[in-house]
């Protein structure tokens, strides 16, 4: 079923300082979306899917984090050297929204202070009368609807530039809409610390046909 109430966007925050003996050793704060305006299933399949990208990362900083901003934290006392707690931000961007599509990205960063230590980005298009993500090959032309010409095209630019493919079937890849382009980007590193770590490859999108030109 269509929606037909107009789309509204708003957001939830988390956050949180986590401590080693009471000494604060990681803060980190989630922002992420919500949708509404949708049909019923269709809104809650893509809110559902933020608050589990939000549980995923509390976990990951629990789990993962603390103990490395834990043991960071000892060395540095153990040095007489001074320490900076180690934090931790997701944020989010809409880089298009229609009655049927909404594409945005999103960001995890973690830093030491200035230093970078992790950077993950990722890009997301929703399809808004099915609440479901869509395929790079959705937005191939008519007649060439299937994502070999677009990951083609991206193979080729990266390998001109001596940098890491987007992978087998594209699976380190991301991509997001504008009113004018279609942007494909992926980690080129193993662990990622900054935008710059990523390769962006971009074609030109027409918003009336919903496909690239």
């Amino acid at each position: 079923m269509l929606h037909t109430a107009p789309v509204q966007l708003a957001q939830r925050c988390a956050e949180e300082a986590l401590d080693h003996k009471g000494e604060v050793v990681l803060h980190y704060i989630c922002t992420l979306p919500q949708i509404h305006g949708l049909a019923s299933r269709a809104q809650k399949r893509i809110n559902r899917y933020y608050r589990h990208l939000e549980q995923s990362l509390q976990r990951a900083c629990r789990t993962r984090l603390l103990p490395q901003a834990t043991v960071a934290a000892q060395l540095a006392h153990a040095n007489a050297l001074p320490f900076t707690p180690l934090e931790g931000a997701l944020d989010w961007e809409t880089t298009y929204l229609s009655d049927t599509l909404w594409s945005l990205s999103w960001t995890w960063r973690v830093t030491d202070g200035r230093t970078p230590l992790a950077y993950h980005w990722q890009g997301e298009v929703w399809d808004l009368n099915t609440g479901l993500p869509c395929s790079l090959d959705r937005f191939a032309p008519q007649k060439q609807r299937r994502s070999t010409r677009i990951l083609t095209q991206a193979r080729r630019a990266a390998k001109e530039q001596k940098r890491l493919g987007p992978g087998r079937r594209g699976r380190r890849l991301s991509f997001t809409i504008t009113e004018t382009e279609l942007l494909c980007f992926w980690p080129t590193v193993l662990n990622s610390r900054r935008r710059e770590d990523f390769f962006r490859f971009s074609l030109p999108f027409s918003p009336e046909d919903l496909c690239i030109c």
